[in-house]
């Protein structure tokens, strides 16, 4: 698991620091959700970006933990 969330993180990261594949990401979803899903996932696009750094330190120590019990 804590793999996948350092995935998210830098995804978010990525996103964070790239417009165009943020606006392509955003009409890429926009195609493909029914119209009323739309705000609400552009929503949990916004939050993921903004708590990436949080996201990414949780991922990195849940990581260190899993990893020190092996």
């Amino acid at each position: 698991m804590p793999p996948l969330v350092i995935a998210f993180a830098v995804a978010a990261f990525v996103l964070a620091g790239n417009d165009a594949l943020l606006t392509d990401l955003r009409e890429s979803i926009s195609a493909s959700v029914p119209p009323g899903l739309l705000d609400t996932l552009n929503e949990v696009i916004i939050e993921a970006i903004e708590s990436r750094a949080g996201v990414g330190i949780l991922g990195l120590l849940g990581a260190l933990y899993s990893g020190l019990g092996r």
